[in-house]
């Protein structure tokens, strides 16, 4: 064998090794890479696992809400009741149960039905809604509300109503009004008292609409 084969033989073996090595390396990156990602899955499913448990405890707790749920119906007076502060209706006439929906400040609710459970008395109500007509009844506290008699009428903010005729401004913004030309309303109309200033109001009405009408053309509900 000659000098120049020999190293070349060497120079090969070397070149092999240090591919060798590259390959090894790569394989090494690959396997660590798979690694973490498995890890990362892992941490993943603990993370849902816990929201699963926290589920099933607060489902758990509902269920023995339902065994120690004993309800005295009573009877009532009047179809109406002034909310004043926001609160949530519940699914059940318990403090601990589930929120269905809320409940505006200074809303009238209909009664439908009154009981006496977990220690107080409890309405069954309806509430008006202005966007997906769902969980639109449920139970509050009596002792969350008043009656509704004719002072409390001008405080009311939902629900209000105002005539088919009635001239409207189609902004939330009562400063804007001077730019703007009023429309007449086709029907009768209902929402939600949001603001009054200058003699305008501005109300919310189902769908996400909201307009500016004059003050005096303004409808409360009647006290019974």
């Amino acid at each position: 064998m000659t000098k120049k084969k020999f190293l070349s033989g060497v120079i090969l073996t070397i070149l092999l090794f240090l591919l060798a090595g590259c390959s090894s390396k790569a394989t090494m990156n690959d396997t660590n890479l798979e690694y973490q990602h498995l890890l990362a899955q892992i941490h993943k499913k603990d993370e849902q696992i816990k929201e699963l448990q926290d589920e099933i405890a607060d489902l758990n707790e509902e269920m023995q809400s339902f065994k120690e749920l004993n309800m005295k119906y009573e009877g009532f007076e009047g179809k109406k009741r002034f909310v004043e502060k926001e609160i949530d209706i519940l699914a059940l006439p318990l403090g601990n149960a589930s929120p269905l929906n809320g409940i505006g400040e200074n809303t009238v609710v209909e009664i439908n039905d009154r009981v006496f459970s977990d220690g107080e008395s409890w309405y069954y109500v309806t509430i008006p809604v202005y966007d997906t007509p769902i969980n639109v009844k449920g139970w509050i506290r009596e002792k969350d509300t008043v009656p509704y008699t004719k002072d409390k009428q001008k405080l009311v903010q939902s629900d209000v109503y105002f005539k088919k005729g009635t001239p409207v401004y189609e902004t939330d913004d009562i400063s804007l009004i001077d730019s703007l030309q009023p429309t007449l309303t086709t029907i009768d109309r209902r929402g939600r008292l949001e603001e009054k200033s200058n003699g305008f109001a501005v109300i919310a009405c189902p769908g996400g609409e909201y307009l500016v009408i004059e003050g005096k053309y303004l409808r409360y509900p009647q006290p019974e």
